[in-house]
């Protein structure tokens, strides 16, 4: 795909009375470019730990790549501000594979069964915490390992953060090609919009990814409870039980893994998740 060649052709709709179409038409070429390398991330085999946290960072830098070297050739042929088009566009392809990835992540971490067996158990009866005593029956769990919880909440916590600062960079983006469209007071109007109809932050707050990704920080935090409450249930089960005793020797560990789960919950860059897991403790 010589960019020379596309730059030579695409630079003709606007001397032809044809802006839209030429920005359509380029818009469909570099989203084609970010589909197929995608594609071609999510198709390798998924070997390693965030794995699909990593195909989702491929896909942000490529469009963030796209959108800083192509800016330049858009800005040339067809005037500031121009980019915004190119911009929306981007966003519709960015959910598009996005939604691809998060969904065969879910399918492949089994997500959906997970936070489904952990509503069902967090609406059961539960029994006192305490430490296991003699001839007391042990409780069947059919609840998810935490284990597993673990490894899927960090590659969670990668991917929010990860799309935290895609957002940033895209609002960023959207904001400096809305003020040129604005300071261009001769041709501030592309398709059935002017510069004052344009918001940096809907386009990515109406966006299909911030949508998904607000869902899925939902099954985050329902998984981080209760791997937080399954952590503690066994620090106070392993502790040792003597009567008379009114000093736990858990304490230690329960405030490591409170310590824990509040740094992975910070490290998805989400208030809005922090806050309820802050509210929760």
């Amino acid at each position: 795909r010589n960019e020379a060649n596309i730059s030579r052709f695409f630079r003709l709709f606007p001397l032809i009375g044809k802006e839209t179409e030429g920005l359509d038409k380029y818009s469909k070429f570099v989203c084609g470019i970010i589909a197929g390398k995608s594609q071609a991330n999510l198709a390798e085999i998924a070997i390693g730990p965030n794995f699909y946290g990593y195909a989702l960072l491929k896909l942000y830098e490529n469009i963030a790549t796209i959108i800083s070297q192509h800016q330049p050739v858009v800005k040339t042929h067809y005037g500031p501000g121009k980019m915004i088009r190119v911009i929306e566009r981007l966003q519709e392809e960015c959910d598009k594979q996005s939604r691809i990835i998060l969904d065969t992540f879910y399918d492949e971490k089994q997500v959906h069964r997970k936070v489904s067996d952990i509503k069902m158990y967090n609406a059961a009866p539960k029994k006192p915490l305490g430490p296991q005593r003699p001839g007391q029956s042990r409780e069947v769990d059919s609840t998810p390992d935490p284990r597993e919880l673990d490894v899927v909440l960090n590659e969670l916590a990668m991917i929010s953060a990860r799309t935290h600062l895609y957002y940033r960079f895209m609002e960023a983006s959207a904001r400096s090609e809305i003020e040129e469209m604005g300071e261009n007071k001769e041709n501030n109007t592309l398709a059935e919009k002017d510069a004052n109809n344009y918001d940096p932050i809907e386009i990515i707050k109406n966006s299909g990814l911030a949508k998904q990704a607000k869902s899925l920080m939902a099954d985050f935090l329902v998984m981080e409870e209760y791997f937080f409450r399954k952590a503690i249930e066994k620090a106070m089960k392993i502790d040792k039980y003597e009567e008379g005793s009114v000093i736990s020797s858990c304490v230690g560990d329960v405030f490591y893994i409170l310590k824990e789960c509040l740094i992975r919950v910070v490290s998805t860059s989400d208030i809005e998740c922090l806050t309820s897991m802050v509210n929760l403790v």
